[in-house]
Parts: C-alpha cells; structure tokens; sequence
C-alpha cells in the first residue's frame, strides 16, 4: 500500500515576530525539543503531527533582521530547506506570515523581508498565503491595531489578498493558531516561485526574483560598510598621530564592530552565489542511506531541524 502524503505548512516572518510562540501554542515546549533526530542547529523548530489522518509539519522558519548573519545568509537558509522540502516530495499547503501589530508601520528590515517574501512565493503560491498580525496583547488600545491593521492591508496586504491571500489576527491561544493551520490545511498544496527556479530551472539564489532582490540590498549595505570601515580606519590613523589614546580606544571598538559588519554582509554575499539545488541532491541521496522512517526525518536531518512529535490536533470545525 503507498504511504500516505506527508504535508507541510511554514511559518515566517522577521525575527520576533513570534514565530516560536506560535509553533509552541500547538505543544508547549515543542519548539526546540529533539525527538530521535540529532539536531545541530537552532535555525528551524519543526513540529511533526497528524491532522484528519494526514502527517503534516508545521516548521518555523529564520527570520531577517538577524543579529549574528546577514539577509543573504538568512534568504540561503529558507532556500536550502525550501528546496530540500521540494525535492522530497513533501506537499506545501501553505505558508503563514507573522506581522507584530505592535510595530507603528512596516518599515526596515520588517519592509525587506516582506519585498523578498512576497517575490519568494509568487504570485500563483498568494493563495496559500495566510498574512497573520500577532501581539495584540501587548496593545494598550485595541482601537490602534485595527486601524494599523487597515492601514497595512490598504498599503501592503491589498494586492495579495485580491489574488487569494487571507488576512487574520492570533490572539495567543491554541485554539486560534489551529483555526490558521486548518484553512491552509483544506486547500491544494502549492509550489513557491523559487522552488520552481532553482529545482525546476536549475538557477543559483542570486539568479531568483527574490535573491535578485536581496543581493541588491546586500550589494548596497557593502559599499555603505565598505566606506564605513575605511573611514573609521582613516579616524583612527589620526588619533594614533595625535597620540590621542582616549580616541584611539573608542575607534578601534568602532573599527572592530564594522568590519564584523562587513564580514557578515560578504559571507551573505557568497551564499547568495551557491547552487543549493546541487547540494540538496548531494545531501539528501546521503541521507536516504540512513534508512529514515519518513521523508519528514530525511527532511530534519537533511536541514538540520529540532522536531517534535505531537499527537493529532484536533481542529476547530471551518466553513
């Protein structure tokens, strides 16, 4: 008898938007939690369940606006199991956004990541896209989120929903987080714009619509770093020159952290050159040797994800 489908549904956004939260409502303490499988990063979190007799993972994804690495890195992450999901046969049913309704209006790192997000689908994958705000409880004034809440859909949100995206808020509780998996989980499973592009046309990241856009960004933030460093360099040549020792402290801290910058933004760079679909197929042929039960397990170990293993989410009833 043929196994069943396995399924998956990802949960993005930028870092703090309450990711981790809303994937630990479904279990508490799923999040980061190793069940079987050895994990080596804390990149991802996946929760592995069964819903109407289906296995489905609903998997936490890196978010931008990441202290340690650069948007490249981050984009090459979300690529590099984008693609190992794809390859594996797992069927995506949806992708569920996280905006804070705390945040005055989407500007930043918030704005970048919703650009490359919006080009990482595609226009055909809207559908399966379900654009949720969180942290309402942090609200003083409830009136304040809707009105911002409008003003992101008129400004941001718009477009998407008027090809099949859904806007809808997470009040916090388990119950809300299921009713968001269970819309996404009644409709056909879709494949994203950069899984057709680097599996299907065999591109590297940086030849995707959405790694075009974030080398752009990364190719910009390396001359302003470039320049920052060789400033600072030219600042702090003059304060040894003066002999000026309380100056020369301060600068050579000042020195230090741009060019972490700047090494952080370069590693973003060559990532953004890999040719992931090549590694993937290297990496999951290893890994089928293993003998895994499941494609889930390849996927987890392929990407290097902490699982947990909960049993059937009873869904709330959905017109």
């Amino acid at each position: 008898m043929p196994s069943q489908a396995e399924n998956m549904i990802l949960v993005m956004g930028v870092t703090g938007t309450g990711k981790s939260y809303f994937i630990n409502k479904l279990k508490e303490g799923a999040a980061g939690v190793g069940h079987d499988i050895l994990s080596h990063t804390a990149d991802v979190n996946m929760i592995q369940t069964t819903l109407s007799g289906s296995p489905i993972a609903i998997v936490d994804t890196p978010g931008f606006d990441d202290t340690t690495r650069s948007d490249g890195e981050i984009l090459r992450e979300i690529t590099k199991f984008l693609v190992a999901q794809y390859k594996l046969g797992i069927k995506l049913k949806g992708i569920i956004y996280l905006h804070r309704i705390t945040d005055v209006r989407m500007q930043g790192s918030a704005l970048q990541y919703f650009e490359m997000f919006r080009r990482l689908c595609g226009e055909d994958a809207f559908e399966n896209v379900a654009l949720v705000t969180t942290m309402w409880g942090l609200l003083k004034d409830k009136e304040v989120g809707l009105q911002r809440e409008e003003q992101l859909i008129e400004k941001f949100w718009e477009p998407m929903m008027e090809m099949g995206s859904y806007a809808t808020s997470f009040d916090g509780s388990r119950e809300s987080a299921e009713g968001i998996i269970s819309v996404l989980f009644g409709k056909e499973d879709v494949v994203l714009r950069i899984q057709k592009e680097i599996v299907d046309e065999g591109r590297v990241i940086e030849e995707t619509t959405a790694g075009a856009y974030v080398k752009k960004e990364v190719k910009a933030r390396l001359v302003a770093k470039t320049n920052k460093v060789r400033d600072l360099t030219e600042q702090l040549n003059k304060a040894e020159r003066d002999r000026d020792l309380r100056r020369q402290k301060s600068l050579e801290k000042a020195r230090d952290e741009a060019e972490r910058e700047l090494r952080k933004e370069k590693r973003g760079r060559e990532g953004l050159k890999q040719d992931i679909g090549k590694e993937m197929d290297a990496t999951i042929e290893q890994q089928k040797r293993q003998k895994w039960a499941s494609r889930f397990q390849i996927f987890a170990s392929v990407v290097g994800v902490s699982v947990a293993i909960i049993a059937n989410l009873i869904l709330p009833f959905v017109m």
